[in-house]
C-alpha cells in the first residue's frame, strides 16, 4: 500500500493482510469515537519503475494504492511532519522509558515479526522464539521482564504448557497471554496461574504498549 503526502511517498508493505484491515478497523472506531460520519475511500494501481523503487526503497512492480479521506478536522499542524513514521500515534501506548526486555512467543512468523517491530518502536528489548521449547531453552539461561505468549500454536507445547514451565524456572515471571480467540478455559486457567493480561490476537500497537505497561507495573 502506497499513501501520497505533501511531503513524499511513503510505501506501507504489509506482511499479510491482516495487517492492513487492522489498521482500517483502528481508524473507523476513531471516527466513530469522534461522532464523525463520513469515511471515504479511493484505489487504483500504480506501477512503481526501478528508479522510483530505489528512491522509496521498496521493490519493482504493480502496487494498489489506497486513499482514505474523512471529514474530520484535520491533523494539527505541529504532527503532520511525523504522520508518515511507521506506527506514529498520538494515542498513549505504553512506551518503554527504561528499556525493558521482552520475549516474544508465537508460531506464527508474520505475527513475531509485526510483535517485534510493533515493541521495538515503542523502545522494548525484543526477542522472538517460534516455539514453547525454544522459550524454555531461552529462560533457562536469561532472564527477561515479560513474556507475550501465544497460547495457541500448532506444533510442540501449547500456550498454557509453556506457561507452566516458565513459572517452573521463574515463578514470578510476568506475561501477557495472546490469542485469536476469546478467553477460554487454557487462557483462564494461565490468568488463574498468574499471567498479568490477555489480548486478542490481532492487536493494535497501541493495545499492546498499554497492555504491556499495564502488567509490567503491577
Amino acid at each position: 500500500m502506497a499513501i501520497k503526502s505533501k511531503f513524499n511517498d511513503f510505501a506501507l508493505q504489509a506482511e499479510s493482510a491482516d495487517t492492513v484491515s487492522t489498521t482500517l478497523v483502528e481508524l473507523a472506531k476513531t471516527e466513530v469515537d469522534q461522532a464523525r460520519k463520513e469515511i471515504a475511500r479511493f484505489t487504483f494501481i500504480r506501477t512503481v519503475d526501478e528508479k522510483t523503487a530505489l528512491e522509496s526503497g521498496i521493490q519493482t512492480g504493480e502496487y494498489a494504492i489506497l486513499t482514505i479521506t474523512d471529514n474530520g478536522c484535520g491533523i494539527p499542524e505541529q504532527d503532520l511532519e511525523h504522520i508518515f513514521e511507521p506506527f506514529y500515534t498520538k494515542k498513549a501506548m505504553g512506551r518503554s522509558v527504561t528499556g525493558k526486555k521482552i520475549l516474544v512467543v508465537d508460531d506464527e512468523p508474520q505475527q513475531l515479526d509485526i510483535a517485534g517491530r510493533m515493541l521495538k518502536v515503542l523502545d522494548y528489548e525484543v526477542v522472538g522464539v517460534n516455539s514453547g521449547e525454544k522459550a524454555i531453552d531461552y529462560l533457562q539461561e536469561n532472564r527477561i521482564d515479560l513474556v507475550v505468549l501465544d497460547m495457541l500454536m500448532g506444533k510442540g507445547l501449547n500456550g498454557l504448557e509453556t506457561y507452566k514451565r516458565i513459572i517452573a524456572i521463574h515463578p514470578k515471571q510476568k506475561a501477557v497471554i495472546a490469542s485469536g480467540f476469546s478467553e477460554g478455559e487454557d487462557v483462564n486457567q494461565a490468568l488463574r496461574l498468574g499471567a498479568g493480561g490477555f489480548i486478542k490476537k490481532p492487536y493494535s500497537m497501541g493495545a499492546l504498549g498499554r497492555m504491556i505497561k499495564e502488567v509490567l507495573s503491577k
